[in-house]
């Protein structure tokens, strides 16, 4: 083997080891982009849990659940007040037929 021979192997095996550390060092950076976008999306779904933390301020969640709470407390006393108003129907109902048997009973 020549001189010009060694040298031209020595130029293919660096052509190789730069070419194969080039392909390395690609998938290492591919995978490593990975791994960040996949923790930075885990981030983003749990990024609700502390943004719309009710803690009783002056957001625009905390107003909307204030809201929600107010106008089910006002179902609840509409559906106890609807509740009494027929039993008080019920009352003046049986109160009036009772007063009607007595005229028809004084009448008599």
């Amino acid at each position: 083997m020549t001189l010009s021979d060694v040298a031209s192997w020595a130029q293919i095996i660096w052509f190789a080891a730069v070419t194969v550390g080039t392909i390395y060092a690609a998938i290492k950076f591919w995978i490593k982009l990975q791994n960040k976008l996949e923790a930075m999306d885990s981030k983003m779904e749990n990024m609700g849990n502390y943004t719309y933390k009710r803690n009783g301020g002056g957001s625009i969640a905390d107003s909307l659940a204030r809201i929600e709470a107010r106008n089910e407390r006002q179902d609840v006393a509409m559906a106890e007040n609807t509740r009494l108003t027929l039993e008080t129907v019920k009352s003046l109902a049986k109160l009036e037929g009772r007063f009607n048997n007595h005229i028809e009973e004084g009448a008599k």
